[in-house]
């Protein structure tokens, strides 16, 4: 195990970190269009492909500090915190899709 495959490991930590914040960052436009296609899509999209990316961001982190040359940052504690604020975010844009979706849903069947 070397020095070069712990910042591989952390490269790919990063991206996936940028990942989840753009997949928070697109759903949270969908709620422009204000219509239930595009909240389905923002449904499906914040909680279950930011908590696949969070879980292979872990994953990640875990394999790298297993690794001998591996030594904690700071900037690792905080992308840890920031990965957790996203996924809480992404948990509260998925509730706020899933609730124009049930919204749209009673509409249909009051009428």
């Amino acid at each position: 195990v070397t020095s070069r495959t712990v910042a591989r490991t952390l490269r790919t930590a990063n991206i996936l970190l940028v990942g989840i914040i753009v997949v928070d960052v697109l759903a949270l436009f969908l709620f422009l269009p204000t219509n239930i296609g595009a909240s389905i899509v923002g449904y499906l999209l914040a909680p279950f492909v930011a908590t696949g990316l969070v879980g292979y961001y872990q994953f990640t982190m875990i394999e790298a500090s297993q690794n001998l040359g591996y030594r904690p940052s700071s900037k690792q504690r905080r992308n840890g915190k920031l990965v957790i604020g996203a996924l809480v975010g992404a948990f509260l844009i998925g509730l706020g899709h899933s609730w124009i979706v049930a919204t749209e849903i009673a509409k249909a069947f009051s009428s």
